[in-house]
């Protein structure tokens, strides 16, 4: 009887499989880093088919805040920022590879908990990103491998984001168009 237990223990025990997030997805993302005095609020959208990422957000920096439109074009190695308030944008060349929402080889797997009734898990991830290399606590669900939790130790701060209200369909395609003034 106790090598049954022992068995099951096991079992239990085990890592499950590393897994992709869907290759679409649409929600909304808080984000904050409390030493730079940051607070991210937006619409979120995702597309590994094409490449692309895109916030329609409202960010407070230091007690500031401006609303942005934010499309990261990985085939276009292109980022763009437009301040929709002041309507001026800067584009920037993205340099590092596209990033599917997935946990990476690398990926060390730390434990299984609930939120609520939902069944996630946890990963440990090391990582470079366009803004720094960093250590990160990375959650999916268990079940669809959905990202609903990214906390990111950087050098010098700790950055948190949440996605809620995720769907796998885009109904805001029109957040990966770049609009005029980014075309000048």
């Amino acid at each position: 009887m106790l090598a049954v237990l022992l068995l099951v223990g096991l079992a239990a025990a085990q890592a499950p499989e590393r897994c992709s997030s869907p290759l679409t997805l649409q929600g909304r993302e808080l984000s904050y880093d409390y030493e730079r005095r940051f607070e991210r609020d937006a619409l979120w959208v995702y597309d590994a088919y094409q490449e692309a990422v895109a916030w329609y957000e409202t960010i407070d920096l230091n007690s500031t805040r401006d609303a942005y439109h934010d499309i990261w074009l990985w085939k276009e190695r292109s980022w763009y920022r437009f301040n929709i308030r002041s309507r001026q944008c800067i584009r920037y060349e993205l340099t590092l590879p596209f990033a599917k929402l997935e946990i990476p080889p690398n990926a060390r797997f730390v434990e299984s908990r609930y939120i609520g009734s939902l069944l996630v898990n946890v990963w440990a991830v090391e990582g470079e990103d366009v803004f720094s290399k960093y250590r990160s606590e990375r959650v999916f669900t268990a079940a669809d491998c959905i990202s609903v939790y990214v906390t990111k130790f950087r050098p010098t701060t700790i950055e948190r984001s949440a996605f809620f209200n995720l769907t796998q369909q885009i109904t805001r395609r029109d957040l990966f168009v770049v609009p005029e003034e980014c075309k000048k």
